[in-house]
């Protein structure tokens, strides 16, 4: 298996300003054994154009152009479903993947065939393609992957492959709207797939202050916060308060001590039961991320001795392996 096809699956929809860089970053991939899926989502504006400049000049790509505009769900489950390939990769519109992305995505794969979801390290730009000097904090190993799935984002979406047997079995649902990823790396850690990351920035992301992040910011906390309730849930078997939820993906709607303290017992009990081994890295996220979840209380919080028990567990933290660190790094964002 050194060269199997790789389906790379490219929603496109109004992205004429980015959909020529980020379709030509996959054609001039050093791995060529591709089938490149476009699907035109029932753009208004000059995508098709864009498109079709290279459509012409690269047989492995197939257009499939939508009716009228169904919705990246059904537009990935769609693509899904005619890949042919033994991998299948996600590439973003918007987005650009580095000349060894999928080169050594596979290779990866081929040297560790217990893996079924594998992302990579990415980097950020602006609108206009300029480097944002900020650095995503990023985690490898499979077992922090599956405890922190539960909170936070695992993976940059576009820069996915994946088994294509995986995706093949687990499609996106259309109940999680603009946090559909989200719910589908959760539903595969429950069922014990195994995902991780490459250490390597393979992957430029495009921060888009019009992108759906933003537009439909709304929608999709409360689909994130609905899948955590649910995976969380069903680790722990038993039904866990929604605030308690929000208060844990940093979105908190009641800040009490009580809750604080329940946050951090759920957080533990979650920790205790996904984490076999405890590492350096799974360590780590443990303590940043309830370290995140007491700063982004602290901001909202008025009540002056919840106050005051909160910055008591920052500062219990903060004099933990390597937290001084982090926090100065996040507070230099």
């Amino acid at each position: 298996m050194d060269s199997p096809l790789v389906s790379v699956i490219l929603p496109c929809f109004n992205a004429e300003n980015f959909i020529f860089d980020a379709l030509n970053s996959i054609l001039q991939q050093s791995y060529k054994n591709l089938e490149i899926i476009v699907i035109d989502d029932g753009s208004s504006d000059s995508s098709m154009t864009m498109i079709s400049s290279l459509l012409k000049a690269d047989e492995r790509i197939t257009l499939i152009k939508n009716g009228h505009n169904i919705g990246l769900i059904k537009t990935l489950n769609k693509g899904i479903k005619l890949a042919k390939g033994t991998f299948i990769a996600r590439m973003d519109a918007d987005d650009l993947s580095h000349l060894h992305r999928i080169e050594k995505q596979v290779h990866f794969f081929n040297n560790n065939s217990n893996v079924d979801v594998v992302g990579t390290k990415s980097t950020p730009i602006d609108i206009n393609g300029n480097p944002i000097n900020r650095e995503f904090t990023f985690y490898t190993e499979s077992q922090t992957l599956k405890f922190s799935v539960l909170f936070t984002q695992p993976f940059f979406h576009g820069s996915v492959l994946a088994k294509s047997s995986v995706l093949k079995e687990n499609n996106y649902s259309e109940e999680y709207k603009h946090s559909e990823d989200f719910e589908l790396w959760n539903r595969l850690s429950a069922k014990n797939y195994k995902l991780t990351n490459l250490k390597e920035a393979l992957y430029v992301y495009r921060v888009n202050p019009h992108g759906v992040s933003k537009k439909f910011e709304s929608v999709q906390i409360e689909s994130h916060n609905n899948a955590s309730a649910i995976y969380m849930g069903l680790f722990l078997n038993m039904k866990i308060d929604p605030s308690i939820v929000a208060f844990l993906n940093n979105r908190p709607t009641a800040i009490s001590i009580k809750n604080i303290k329940l946050a951090k017992q759920l957080c533990k009990k979650l920790k205790t039961l996904l984490l076999e081994n405890e590492t350096i890295e799974s360590n780590n996220y443990y303590h940043n991320h309830l370290l995140n979840v007491y700063l982004q209380a602290l901001k909202f919080v008025s009540n002056k001795i919840t106050k005051v028990y909160l910055v008591k567990q920052i500062f219990s933290i903060l004099f933990k392996s390597n937290n001084l660190a982090y926090l100065r790094k996040k507070l230099n964002r």
